[in-house]
């Protein structure tokens, strides 16, 4: 069983999850921040356009092929004072359809209104009005041509799918984004005793302790080739390596509640638009019981994970951490190493621990020239485990997890099979804990 550094308890700091909800950070796509229009609304915009260019295109196209001189035919059809205007031109509908483009792009594109009533006014008139046109022009011409069945039948089915888009689409989504919102906001509000610190919280006491660490052998090569030594690494890269990884996964958890959700139910599991996973799962046991479980005694339980070991001990929180995972989707994933720093932060009294990962290079356990095992890299990520209920019976696990496998795999292909992997992770872990 792979040794793990021991857990100290920093005093006088608050709790990690409030600030991993900082609201002055949070950013939600959903609701078109800093000036900008939602995703969906921006769809819904482009949507009207590609309505109204469409039947421009098919307009044209129903012109062109009347025959005769061209010129007079396009002014046969915008005469709008003709008496045969109704039974002869559609260019009518062209202007009813630019009406309602103009329309909808004001007011949920420029106002944002956040009704549906203006996009339903726009397909009530425009469905009346293509009614009363079809009984003008059809019943005049017994045989026409497929491009006018076209420009009314286009008209009249982007209508209504812009009148179900608004309502059933866009509009739920930003009020649920909204909600999250206002739920991370209270989380904030309600945890006013807690003491906000820095992410990176080291003296400079404590970071010239861990350059005392190096050993001499890293210190000569350091002296003699600068970028030899950024590349074995020292125990002070490490430190730093570790810092990254908190602050950086810190910010993901805040904005995590926006992330395109995967499995919306238990165990959720979303994904950035970066590539970074998260996944939440909540046990019927204790925060220590889940926190030994998932960190010191993974090997247990994870038939994913075939060796693990401490490599360096660098200081009582930090250690440099050597593992190996077993072969995926029938073998066509080879194994693959990875060499991490890993952190630890921990507060007992409150039942609230965090374990932060990333890979570093170093000296001490190079890549493995047997190309049998591949050595993969993990970005800056975290496991934290906090109770999940007041009385402690119960604890919520919050995994933010970054890979990259290498070997030149198809990026579909891997992150297609994540989800999988991670319900049986926490299927196996909650089989775990039962016993």
């Amino acid at each position: 069983m792979p040794t793990i550094p021991s857990i100290s308890v920093m005093s006088g700091r608050g709790r990690l999850r409030s600030n991993s909800f900082d609201s002055h950070n949070m950013h939600y796509p959903l609701l078109g921040g800093d000036g900008r229009i939602s995703k969906d609304r921006r769809r819904f915009v482009v949507l009207a356009f590609f309505d109204f260019m469409l039947v421009m295109l098919l307009w044209f196209i129903c012109t062109v092929s009347k025959g005769g001189d061209i010129p007079d035919a396009f002014m046969d059809e915008i005469n709008i004072f003709s008496e045969k205007f109704m039974r002869e031109s559609l260019f009518d509908v062209v202007l009813i359809v630019a009406l309602r483009m103009i329309v909808l792009m004001v007011c949920y594109g420029a106002l944002r209104f956040t009704t549906w009533i203006p996009v339903a006014i726009t397909t009530g008139f425009s469905s009346c009005y293509l009614l009363i046109k079809v009984i003008f022009f059809f019943s005049h011409k017994p045989s026409l041509g497929l491009p006018q069945y076209l420009i009314v039948l286009a008209s009249f089915i982007v209508a209504w799918v812009e009148l179900w888009f608004m309502p059933f689409r866009v509009l739920p989504r930003e009020r649920h984004a909204q909600e999250m919102a206002t739920e991370v906001t209270s989380v904030v509000s309600s945890r006013q005793n807690s003491i906000h610190r820095p992410v990176i919280p080291f003296s400079d006491d404590e970071f010239r302790s861990a350059l005392e660490f190096s050993s001499s052998e890293e210190e000569e090569n350091a002296s003699s080739s600068s970028v030899a030594a950024k590349k074995k690494g020292s125990k002070a890269s490490y430190v730093k390596a570790a810092c990254t990884a908190q602050e950086r996964t810190t910010r993901m958890l805040s904005t995590a509640v926006t992330w395109r959700a995967l499995r919306p139910h238990e165990p959720i599991v979303r994904q950035s638009d970066a590539g970074a996973f998260y996944v939440r799962s909540t046990f019927p046991v204790t925060a220590k019981e889940l926190w030994e479980a998932v960190w010191v005694r993974n090997l247990e339980w994870n038939d994913q994970v075939l060796d693990a070991k401490e490599v360096l001990r660098v200081d009582d929180r930090t250690c440099l951490f050597y593992s190996v995972s077993a072969p995926a989707m029938r073998g066509y994933i080879a194994s693959r190493d990875f060499l991490d720093v890993r952190r630890v932060d921990a507060e007992p009294e409150l039942g609230e621990y965090s374990g932060y990962f990333m890979s570093v290079d170093s000296h001490l356990l190079p890549p493995n020239t047997n190309k049998k095992i591949v050595r993969g890299s993990n970005g800056p990520s975290i496991m934290r485990v906090y109770p999940a209920s007041e009385d402690g019976s119960s604890a919520t696990l919050e995994w933010i997890m970054q890979t990259d496998l290498k070997g030149g795999l198809p990026k579909r292909v891997v992150q297609g099979n994540m989800l999988t992997f991670f319900v049986n992770n926490m299927t196996r872990l909650r089989a775990y804990l039962a016993r």
